[in-house]
């Protein structure tokens, strides 16, 4: 998944527990990225709601562009899926394991036209 959004031209930024996600959205190269790109498990996106919400809104109070979300989830749970609320962030769509990294990236690729990109992945 990584290196599919890498060569789709975003600088990626992994976490793997709440507290690596939330130290990366308050760095530049989330909050300064003319488009960013969250790509986060569903369960980690819902621990981490608050924090998320909060970033997206500090990139548009920079005049920035809303973050964008893609939500992943185990196989078979995607019809239960509740997602969180996240305020500013604007989604773009849902991946099922086991991803089809064709659709990443053509999600990924929908509004990318720039090199100062950033991706969040957990």
């Amino acid at each position: 998944m990584g290196r599919t959004l890498a060569e789709s031209g975003y600088v990626l930024s992994e976490s793997s527990n709440e507290l690596q996600l939330e130290a990366s959205l308050r760095v530049q190269p989330f909050l300064g990225a003319r488009i960013a790109l969250l790509v986060l498990s569903s369960s980690l996106a819902t621990r981490c709601a608050r924090s998320i919400s909060a970033a997206a809104r500090e990139r548009i109070r920079c005049g920035l562009r809303p973050a964008r979300l893609i939500l992943t989830c185990e196989f078979g749970t995607l019809a239960a899926l509740h997602p969180p609320e996240l305020g500013a962030c604007v989604s773009v769509g849902v991946l099922e394991k086991p991803f089809d990294l064709h659709e990443l990236r053509a999600l990924a690729l929908e509004g990318l036209y720039s090199s100062t990109a950033s991706v969040h992945g957990g």
